[in-house]
């Protein structure tokens, strides 16, 4: 005996009948729930409803598929592919697929307060481009990069890390500021060249 269907056939027959069915209603819920099949025949209807469930997903991403091409093609606009997109995750959502799909948040939807940083971001950008000063630029960046985590926390924020590598000076470029310091070094070589001797103590001259 197996108990295990035993105990889940009570089940199901204790169910229907706080519900009043009657004996026909009673074993239609138990065919419903595999329990008047063999365990072979239970487990070839779980793996066919399973096959069924993913069917709508699997037309859909021909679908998609389809459409991110014509979008490529540019007949279909952003929100049209996203919508796409996300029928699809929802329908493998609703099938118990042993590795769930989740939607994503569309990378093109700003976070709540993105467009005052980006705002900031740029208001900051203009005045280093005057005055050199690179390190409210830094605090920025990494406070965006702080915020886009949170909001995306799949997203590893590759738009900052391009601008950080887009603000980091060459190595052409640090060479050359080293060689407008030059002057000013052999300045200071100068004057510590002529700097007065020291004076002897005991007020001798």
């Amino acid at each position: 005996m197996n108990a295990r269907r035993v105990n889940a056939a009570a089940g199901v027959i204790l169910a229907a009948q706080k519900t009043r069915q009657t004996a026909a209603g009673i074993a239609s819920s138990l065919e419903a729930a595999g329990l008047l099949q063999s365990p072979e025949s239970a487990a070839e209807l779980t793996r066919l409803r399973a096959r069924v469930a993913l069917l709508p997903a699997e037309v859909l991403a021909d679908v998609v598929a389809a459409a991110v091409r014509t979008h490529e093609r540019g007949g279909w606009d952003d929100a049209q592919i996203d919508a796409l997109r996300t029928a699809l995750f929802e329908y493998r959502d609703r099938a118990e697929t042993p590795a769930p799909v989740t939607p994503r948040k569309p990378l093109t939807e700003a976070y709540p307060g993105e467009l005052f940083m980006f705002r900031g971001l740029v208001g900051v950008l203009r005045v280093v481009a005057q005055h050199g000063d690179m390190a409210e630029v830094k605090r920025l960046l990494a406070e965006h990069t702080a915020d886009e985590q949170d909001a995306y926390p799949e997203n590893v924020a590759p738009q900052v890390t391009k601008l950080r590598a887009l603000l980091a000076p060459s190595p052409g470029e640090l060479a050359e500021q080293r060689h407008l310091l030059d002057p000013l070094d052999h300045v200071l070589e100068h004057l510590a060249d002529e700097r007065p001797q020291d004076v002897p103590t005991g007020g001798a001259l």
